[in-house]
C-alpha cells in the first residue's frame, strides 16, 4: 500500500468559542453547556458553522483550561460568554 503526502497551505479559521476551567470529571458538564450556547449565539447572529465543534485544551493539570467552539464561514460579533477569534492557518 502507498500514500501520497501532500503539503498545502491553509487559511486562518474563523470561530467562536467559550473558554472555561474545571477538573477533567467537569469537562463533559461544561461542554454541554457550552456548545449550545455558541450555537444558539452562531444562529442568533446569523452565521454559519463550517465544520463540526472543537475543543481545545490550553492547560491540563488539576484543573484544565479549555476552549470550546465552533469554525465559522465567517466571524461574528462575539456576545456574553460567546468570544469571537480563529484557528492559525499555515502549512500543513
Amino acid at each position: 500500500m502507498s500514500y501520497e503526502i501532500e503539503r498545502r497551505q491553509i487559511a486562518p479559521q474563523p470561530i467562536a468559542y467559550c473558554s472555561a476551567t474545571g477538573t477533567a470529571a467537569d469537562i463533559p458538564t461544561l461542554l454541554g453547556e457550552i456548545f449550545p450556547k455558541v450555537v444558539g449565539h452562531v444562529q442568533a447572529k446569523g452565521g454559519q458553522m463550517a465544520g463540526p465543534p472543537f475543543t481545545q485544551y490550553l492547560s491540563m493539570g488539576p484543573e484544565f483550561r479549555i476552549r470550546a467552539g465552533v469554525p465559522l464561514v465567517s466571524g461574528i460579533e462575539p456576545g456574553g460568554d460567546v468570544e469571537s477569534g480563529e484557528l492559525p492557518g499555515g502549512d500543513v
